[in-house]
């Protein structure tokens, strides 16, 4: 069992991690919105609903506000699932585009580059549920963590 204390301090630490890749990937986004890309300007409104949402996490550690960090850990699975939705749809596509006669013209390696296709996917869909059972898990534990705060701050009437 994980300590109260570790929780906190992974939570710190998830969250400020979180808040400088999310500013770092709002400022390059920012910079080739220039070009006009369709791309760049998802990026730019992915990037700035991912910083929202860490500044909500943030703000749920220092609040000590248990339904704050369960929004963000309900975007974050939100964000898992479409992930997993994206990874099949690409596994699909490209294995209809690779298996189909006009772009590989030989059988063998049609199924080489559909076997390898699934296996990336299915490594991708591993890491991924990997990253995300990890981060559930620390921010289940900061749940836990703030809700017990908030106890024992009710309890004894110590404003920390």
């Amino acid at each position: 069992m994980v300590s109260h204390e570790t929780f906190r301090s992974m939570g710190f630490i998830y969250g400020g991690l979180q808040f400088i890749s999310s500013l770092l990937l709002l400022i390059n986004s920012s910079h080739l919105v220039a070009d006009g890309s369709v791309v760049a300007i998802c990026t730019l409104i992915a990037s700035l609903i991912t910083l929202i949402a860490v500044i909500i996490l943030i703000a749920g550690f220092f609040m000590r506000k248990a339904i704050f960090v369960t929004v963000y850990l309900r975007f974050v699975t939100t964000i898992y699932v479409l992930l997993l939705i994206i990874l099949f749809i690409w596994c699909i596509v490209d294995g209809v585009k690779y298996s189909s006669h006009d772009e590989i013209p030989d059988a063998k390696q049609r199924e080489v580059a559909v076997t390898g296709i699934t296996a990336i996917t299915i490594l991708w869909i591993v890491y991924a549920t990997l990253l995300y059972s990890l981060i559930s898990w620390i921010l289940n534990g900061v749940i836990v963590t703030v809700r017990n705060d908030t106890v024992r701050l009710v309890s004894t009437d110590d404003r920390v």
